[in-house]
């Protein structure tokens, strides 16, 4: 699914190939999971998955209401997803 691998190359980058908004979402809650107290990398990988499926879930909808570039606008942003108003 296209749309998935952009939000999540975006959230794994700079986000300046598809300025996906999204990525912005996934970024903070994978950096949120470093902070739950998990043991280590495989439990944390564990716990995230119920968001992936989600998030797979919400790609999913947006190709079915006919958003491939999911629901967020991002005209008005910057080369870095920022907005610029």
């Amino acid at each position: 699914m296209i749309l998935l691998g952009k939000i999540v190359n975006g959230a794994d980058t700079d986000n300046t190939l598809w300025q996906q908004l999204e990525s912005f979402g996934l970024s903070a809650i994978a950096q949120g999971f470093r902070h739950l107290g998990l043991k280590n990398d495989h439990e944390i990988n564990a716990a995230e998955w119920i968001v992936y499926d989600a998030l797979y879930a919400y790609c999913q909808e947006m190709i079915k209401q006919g958003k491939p570039d999911g629901a967020f606008d991002t005209v008005g942003l910057d080369s870095y997803g920022r907005r610029m108003f």
